[in-house]
């Protein structure tokens, strides 16, 4: 497999845009959870893999990732439109674009 291990980001305390926005969204037990794992420097990496991700679809951040995903595609398309570049070389940079906001791990 390439590419990172699932869950690794959370493991590693990574600030990642998920992370960022659930707290923004999460209510305060949700908050407090996600500050816990956070904060620890020993721990089961499968049970906090599991916390945080619980956390995430509660507040449905899978749709929340989405909607941004969107809107960057959007603008890629926006983009796209007005620069004076063959039709070819739009539809690669279509292709590129489309696999780094769907690329999976």
């Amino acid at each position: 497999m390439l590419g990172k291990k699932i869950g690794s980001d959370v493991v590693r305390n990574k600030k990642t845009y998920l992370l960022i926005k659930a707290l923004e969204y999460a209510n305060p037990s949700q908050k407090e959870t996600l500050l816990y794992w956070q904060n620890q420097k020993e721990f089961d990496e499968h049970q906090k893999i599991h916390s945080i991700k619980t956390i995430f679809d509660e507040i449905g951040m899978g749709e929340i990732y989405k909607k941004r995903i969107d809107t960057y595609f959007l603008n890629i398309e926006n983009i796209l439109l007005e620069i004076n570049i063959s039709e070819d070389k739009k539809d690669w940079l279509r292709d590129f674009s489309k696999s780094m906001i769907y690329r999976t791990y």
